[in-house]
């Protein structure tokens, strides 16, 4: 029985919804199956099977690129040396964790799967954008679906690793595949379903952006089936401050420098108490006090809370000078940050460094420029409306793009006519 045109494109987007289902029913069992593999195979073991998996789909497709004719093999040669360049780049600065590189097996092949689906369609250069597009929409609900689900969260550079993975994948495709058919210049119908798409990731990105905590509680406490994100302990979007001060190191705060002072001075004493006395540990701290609802506190948890950890787990590296600095210095550093904006409220917790503490601890680490992770994600470098502000001039720049190689050539030769 022969298949049809529509039968094959019907099975490749088939392909990309099973593929993208599978990314979203891993999210429940990640940190299970990452805790069952660090146990099994050490803490590489799921680095190492993405790169395994990443390397026998990049050799097939090898294989099949350099089995077509060579016309152009030396333009195929050099892109798969900036290619794999890059991807040693990508790999070697943005994974966090080893366990991250399944992100980019996993976006990889999607991308993949798309380019074919889209490519029953569209046979010129807007396949690329396209594709990217469909990977970037997947991508974002995937990260939504984990700020929604307990114990996950959301992380934009999650998004941006797929993103990147999916982009090499496509430059991949165009400089050593080659595929026959795409062919200059973009068309009408490409330009505008890029201006369309492009224009509707903007929306999203723009909601996501706009998604605080305090926006969140808003309107979860008013739907009814929302009301498990009231108080989420996971955080989507949250803008403040970076703050450079000598002698202490830069750190993150959703306050100015003087807004930290005065709220240390009226609701220290306070916060300190409940520090002091909160029954659970410091996981069932965060999820009662989460930052949403009580920033101040929050914050000072975690500088606490990473002081009191880098200074417990210190003397088990004696043996080890470099490491057992870097923990000392981290600890003393954080330790500068609660003495100076959180004074009342360290004081009232009873968490205040002896003399001899702090002075063996200053001797043993010396003071470094120090940069504190805690709070990092908060948005510094524009505001809210700010960032609205890039969302409506992109808009004006798909729009002129739009008029200028969006609408059907033949539809305006006809108005010229009449």
């Amino acid at each position: 029985m022969r298949i049809s045109w529509k039968q094959r494109e019907g099975w490749a987007w088939a392909a990309v919804a099973g593929w993208s289902v599978l990314i979203f029913f891993t999210i429940p069992f990640a940190r299970a199956i990452q805790t069952y593999a660090a146990e099994r195979g050490g803490a590489r073991s799921l680095f190492l099977v993405s790169l395994a998996f990443s390397l026998f789909a990049f050799s097939i497709l090898l294989i099949y690129a350099l089995r077509r004719p060579k016309r152009r093999l030396v333009r195929q040669i050099m892109g798969l040396i900036a290619i794999c360049g890059l991807s040693w780049v990508v790999l070697d600065r943005f994974l966090q964790t080893p366990n991250e590189a399944i992100h980019f097996f996993e976006y990889g092949v999607l991308s993949l799967l798309v380019f074919r689906a889209i490519s029953y369609r569209f046979r010129d250069p807007t396949i690329y954008i396209l594709s990217i597009y469909a990977v970037v929409l997947v991508a974002t609900l995937d990260e939504i679906l984990q700020w929604a689900f307990p114990g996950r969260y959301w992380d934009v550079r999650d998004i941006r690793l797929n993103v990147m993975a999916a982009a090499l994948v496509q430059a991949f495709i165009h400089f050593v595949i080659m595929p026959s058919g795409i062919r200059w210049p973009a068309s009408p119908r490409g330009v505008r379903l890029v201006c369309a798409g492009g224009s509707l990731l903007l929306l999203l990105a723009g909601l996501t952006f706009s998604n605080t905590p305090r926006k969140v509680d808003w309107y979860a406490s008013r739907i009814p089936f929302l009301s498990f994100l009231v108080a989420n302990e996971s955080v989507m979007s949250e803008y403040g401050y970076r703050h450079n001060v000598p002698g202490v190191g830069t750190f993150y705060s959703r306050f100015t420098l003087d807004e930290l002072h005065e709220l240390d001075r009226i609701d220290g004493p306070t916060d300190g108490r409940t520090i002091q006395s909160f029954p659970g540990d410091y996981a069932s701290f965060l999820q009662a006090y989460p930052s949403g609802t009580e920033p101040f506190l929050h914050e000072a948890r975690v500088h606490l809370f990473r002081r009191d950890r880098y200074l417990g787990s210190a003397y088990k590296y004696r043996d080890d000078p470099d490491i057992f600095s870097d923990h000392l210095t981290i600890a003393y550093h954080e330790n500068l940050i609660l003495e100076r904006f959180f004074t009342n409220t360290l004081t009232s917790a009873g968490a205040v460094w002896p003399d001899a503490i702090r002075k063996r601890v200053q001797r043993r680490g010396p003071e470094t420029s120090y940069f504190s992770p805690v709070s990092d994600h908060l948005i510094t470098d524009v505001s809210e409306t700010g960032l609205w502000l890039l969302i409506i001039a992109g808009w004006v720049l798909l729009a002129l793009v739009f008029r200028r190689w969006g609408r059907d050539n033949r539809a305006m030769n006809g108005q010229r006519a009449s």
